[in-house]
């Protein structure tokens, strides 16, 4: 009876350990805040430093830049890959290393 008791705390261990380390892998997209220490760089994948992490855009992804009025109301408008430069602040979405979106914060 001890020996059953044993094996199957030996095993909902391993498959609690195996949950704790895959777990942050099979989390969803996150938004971080950061500034651009690499350029965007575009060859065969488009590659945006942030925050010293070479980041990989995604083939959907969207870029956006933030402007804020006299008044503090913000609004986003498009804004083309190539604009980014080194020193902004942006926001992104991420799940990794794959950005899913970009803000341009101002």
């Amino acid at each position: 009876m001890g020996t059953k008791i044993r094996i199957i705390t030996g095993v909902f261990l391993i498959l609690g350990m195996l949950l704790w380390t895959v777990a942050p892998a099979m989390a969803g997209p996150t938004w971080m805040e950061g500034t651009v220490t690499d350029g965007p760089t575009k060859g065969q994948f488009r590659y945006l430093g942030v925050d010293n992490v070479r980041f990989t855009l995604s083939s959907q992804a969207t870029i956006y830049e933030r402007t804020t009025d006299g008044t503090g109301i913000s609004q986003q408008d498009p804004l083309d890959f190539e604009r980014i430069r080194v020193g902004q602040n942006v926001l992104i979405l991420h799940q990794g290393i794959r950005i899913f979106q970009i803000i341009v914060l101002p």
